[in-house]
């Protein structure tokens, strides 16, 4: 997705104008693949990509160790599976940022992202007939 979203007019800050909003980045996509058959499991893996963005209205904020202004662009691959073993009860297991990706979501104070998270468990279904 190409997201030119900009300050367009600001009457209260002219200097604005022509700025990116914080934390919407120019670019951004996903891909997302998935496979089900009852017998085995449900598997699916994503990578979601996002560009440059910025943190703040000035657009000017820079990661320390950058010279370029804004939170740098990132990549995380998720991947998840789950089985149905009785009508009533699945198992599930699931990895978030598999590849435990360093990025930045924020500059004061300077925060990274989510590191991998890994969550697993049981769904059991209360049903009446």
């Amino acid at each position: 997705m190409y997201n030119r979203a900009t300050v367009q007019e600001f009457a209260a800050n002219p200097a604005l104008v022509g700025k990116f909003l914080p934390q919407v980045p120019e670019n951004r996509g996903s891909i997302h693949v998935a496979y089900t058959n009852p017998k085995i499991a449900s598997l699916s893996g994503s990578v979601l990509i996002f560009g440059r963005q910025y943190n703040e209205d000035t657009n000017t904020g820079t990661v320390p160790g950058e010279s370029e202004a804004g939170l740098p662009a990132y990549a995380t691959v998720e991947f998840s599976a789950s089985r149905v073993i009785t009508k009533n009860f699945d198992v599930f297991f699931g990895v978030q940022n598999l590849f435990d990706e360093e990025y930045f979501v924020g500059l004061a104070p300077t925060t990274i992202g989510t590191p991998r998270l890994i969550n697993g468990g049981v769904r059991v279904r209360f049903a009446g007939k």
